[in-house]
């Protein structure tokens, strides 16, 4: 259930992270998501550690060399309900596996930014950044309640 203050707290995440450095396992994709998770809801879940056991670009091509992104984010947020690809069922602070130019035409978590108009990610080398809707292909998601 999302808590009755989830969009001050997601704004806060994007505030605390705006200047911090992309390190594989504490700054990337995967964590950004799940950290937007529990601002949401409030509530830590034990599949963080399980999840984020890497930390390199090396490493994390061994693990995603033996299971996708789109796997291993399946995975990671089994507790939460996938969503069609349709952009319209989505609200703020939801999940997404992404593809974008901006990516390199990778796929990539993203956070539904707090004005729906488009998705929030790591940027590298710091900090993070907003891709517009329009931008972005959605392979999968997740609603986060």
């Amino acid at each position: 259930m999302r808590h009755k203050n989830c969009y001050q707290r997601l704004h806060n995440l994007w505030l605390n992270k705006q200047h911090e450095p992309f390190v594989w396992g504490k700054h990337d994709c995967l964590v950004l998501a799940i950290l937007a998770i529990e601002a949401i809801t409030n509530r830590r879940y034990p599949f963080c550690k399980a999840h984020t056991a890497y930390d390199s670009a090396k490493s994390a091509c061994r693990l995603l060399a033996k299971q996708s992104l789109e796997q291993h984010a399946s995975n990671a947020l089994k507790p939460f309900f996938p969503t069609s690809t349709n952009e319209h069922n989505l609200q703020s602070g939801d999940i997404a596996l992404i593809k974008s130019s901006y990516t390199k035409g990778r796929s990539a978590l993203a956070v539904l930014d707090l004005c729906s108009c488009g998705f929030v990610l790591p940027a590298f080398p710091s900090g993070i950044m907003r891709i517009a809707r329009k931008n972005v292909t959605i392979i999968k998601s997740w609603s986060i309640n």
